[in-house]
């Protein structure tokens, strides 16, 4: 798709509401329909003359480029047919193309692949990629090991399956990783349907039609998301995970999870479908075997480690005979010995709901957790450890979080902490303070924190500064930096006439937070995309020319300045 490709009203109505945005949907049309349907128009380039109109006046009495502002029936009503804007590649958009929606009057997402639109054709059945199975506490065990394992799947006449032999014992979850296309385009979609059969009986059914948008980020934990980051690969879950409170699961049939504690083997049944009834199978069998601890093969080169699965603390070290684990915690000191070896490891398994040990000892090596504070959901919580007090409102987390911090100092000389695992999915965000444990060192006036993260890339959050500590607000578990800026955005001008004032925009360190332009002492609207660093001014009156003295304001996140100004003749 390209950019500048007419954008038509799906019905009658009326634009209901209107927002700009450099991030986000971008420049985005509501419109309102008699049957109390909404349909939404997201990245758009540009909006018709009316609207546009519209828009930029209230940008200017409300001086400011971003804006989302909501119309009572009659301002802007619409036709079938009307064009209403051109397509586009504004806000977060990854290219051009336009994002389309039907929402109901309670803003519940409508699928609108149901509504049959002649112009599309489907008769492309959806394909299975991989499937995943998860030991989901410490009795349970895929292929005799605990965690997560995957296996691909193969076309076999007209179903799928799994050459692979599976073995699994215990409460066992399982993800599938699929596709879907249709005809005439390259896309990639999702599946509407998914249904699983275990021996013949349906344990989990998922619906599609319809969610709240409210319902978006469960989305983080439907999906693996751990998986989602390390490797961009998107694996459903086709069980309900705890505090998932998305509504398009039955769970009148429980949680999905399979039960697999009879030794006896199973028939495993996946069924997909998109929104043209197209459908795909994939069935396999897993024997239910009950755990064995396997063969001690020592091996020199193996590692002591751990890692924090749902609530099991998985620790690993060198495989012995009479191999043993003391694990340290407020209730004293516990003796763990193998649950399984595995390639010259023994490994143990814990149940943190039994309380948070402070460390382990093991292979003549002491290993620390650094576990603070196991916080349910549901509830508000308020952590203080160390130089970090965190707040987690109610609503922010999904399932019981096993918080660590960590201090480190010294990381690339600057002050920095850990806070949880990047991995650990938000709903809300959480307030977090940091008292600085040299702040002689840092310059209060021009300092951010960063988030170093190697699978979401860096991100930066705005801080704010009480004496010697820092506060702000984040959406995101990971390793936190504050790093000084002391380096101004940089301004490039593109061009100045009465016409049109054009510039790129651009900071290296915190990143741009604010910008603003005058003309004469008044305020002129600038456009802003950040993706092509791009700023450009757009007249109230379009029969007037920019005349006289102009000026342009950049700050960044950490306070930095640089101006530019010029006499427009």
């Amino acid at each position: 798709m390209r950019i500048g490709l007419p954008v038509y009203a799906s019905a009658d109505g009326y634009v209901s509401r209107l927002k700009v945005s450099s991030f986000g949907y971008g420049n985005t049309v509501y419109i309102t329909h008699p049957n109390g349907l909404v349909t939404v128009y997201a990245h758009l380039d540009k909006f018709n003359k009316e609207i546009g109109d519209f828009v930029r006046q209230f940008q200017y009495e409300n001086q400011q480029f971003e804006v989302d502002f909501t119309l009572t029936e009659g301002k802007l009503p619409v036709k079938k047919g009307d064009i209403i804007a051109l397509s586009g590649n504004s806000g977060s958009s990854g290219g051009p193309h336009l994002h389309y929606e039907i929402r109901d009057a309670k803003e519940n997402l409508l699928n609108p692949l149901d509504f049959k639109f002649s112009e599309l054709k489907d008769n492309i059945a959806p394909t299975f990629d991989k499937i995943a199975l998860i030991a989901t506490d410490e009795k349970s065990r895929v292929n005799q090991e605990f965690g997560r394992f995957e296996f691909k799947a193969t076309k076999l006449g007209t179903n799928y399956t799994i050459p692979s032999k599976i073995t699994a014992w215990g409460n066992v979850g399982l993800q599938i990783k699929v596709n879907d296309k249709m005809n005439g385009t390259a896309n990639s979609y999702g599946v509407k349907y998914i249904r699983v059969y275990a021996d013949g009986k349906i344990i989990f059914d998922h619906d599609l039609s319809t969610f709240g948008f409210h319902e978006n980020r469960y989305i983080n934990v439907h999906m693996d998301y751990e998986a989602l980051l390390e490797r961009g690969v998107k694996f459903q879950k086709c069980y309900i995970s705890d505090g998932d409170k998305l509504s398009t699961y039955n769970r009148s049939l429980g949680k999905g999870l399979l039960n697999l504690i009879d030794g006896q083997n199973h028939k495993i049944e996946i069924e997909i479908e998109d929104s043209y009834d197209n459908i795909s199978k994939l069935i396999f069998n897993i024997q239910s075997t009950e755990p064995v601890k396997g063969t001690i093969i020592p091996n020199s080169k193996a590692t002591c480690d751990f890692e924090v699965s749902e609530n099991v603390l998985k620790i690993r070290g060198k495989a012995a005979n009479n191999c043993s684990a003391k694990l340290y915690s407020s209730n004293g000191l516990s003796t763990l010995t193998p649950d399984y070896f595995k390639n010259g490891q023994a490994i143990y398994l814990y149940d943190l709901r039994k309380g948070l040990p402070d460390s382990v000892a093991l292979d003549n090596k002491t290993l620390h957790f650094n576990f603070v504070a196991s916080i349910p959901p549901g509830q508000e919580k308020t952590i203080r450890s160390g130089n970090m007090t965190v707040k987690i409102p109610a609503d922010a987390i999904f399932d019981t979080l096993y918080l660590q911090t960590n201090i480190d100092t010294t990381l690339e000389g600057k002050e920095s902490f850990i806070l949880g695992h990047y991995s650990t999915p938000l709903f809300t965000g959480i307030d977090v303070a940091y008292e600085a444990a040299h702040p002689e060192a840092i310059d209060r006036r021009c300092s951010y924190v960063n988030i170093k993260n190697k699978m979401r890339g860096q991100q930066h959050e705005k801080g704010c500064w009480n004496e010697n500590t820092i506060s702000f607000k984040t959406k995101s578990f990971g390793k936190f930096v504050i790093v000084e800026d002391s380096v101004k955005p940089i301004i490039k001008s593109l061009g100045v006439s009465g016409n049109c004032i054009k510039f790129t925009i651009a900071d290296s360190k915190s990143g741009i937070d604010s910008f603003k332009a005058t003309l004469n002492g008044e305020w002129i609207l600038m456009n802003y995309d950040h993706k092509r660093n791009l700023l450009w001014s757009e007249r109230y009156d379009k029969t007037v020319p920019l005349k006289g003295a102009f000026k342009l304001e950049v700050k960044d996140q950490a306070g930095n300045i640089s101006t530019f100004s010029t006499n427009i003749p």
